[in-house]
């Protein structure tokens, strides 16, 4: 529900949205708790890490490539009452991994 009010917000009626895909922006949803924890793990394409070892360059890795994407986070509350109809929007933002962080994904 969260995505699909999104891409509403945005104008967007396909089930993509391109001009996030033209910039390399994914959108995700966060929902939290009303006490602010995380209701749920966010979602990413699954890795295979037998495959990633074989990757001839980190660079030219698909995890390289997940973690270089700028995101587009939409953060939900989730009401006092427990209701998830009634989840207000909390914040929005983008996020890019810091450079430091990414070279240190590469050690592992």
């Amino acid at each position: 529900m969260a995505y699909k009010f999104c891409r509403g917000v945005l104008g967007v009626t396909s089930s993509r949205i391109a001009e996030f895909e033209k910039a390399g922006v994914m959108l995700k949803t966060i929902r939290l708790e009303a006490n602010g924890g995380l209701k749920e793990s966010m979602s990413f394409t699954q890795i295979n890490f037998c495959e990633l070892v074989k990757e001839e360059t980190w660079e030219e890795s698909e995890w390289h490539n997940i973690l270089t994407h700028r995101f587009f986070f939409v953060i939900f509350r989730k009401s006092a009452s427990g209701n998830d109809a009634q989840a207000t929007l909390e914040r929005v933002m983008f996020w890019g991994m810091p450079t430091k962080d990414l070279n240190s994904s590469e050690e592992y």
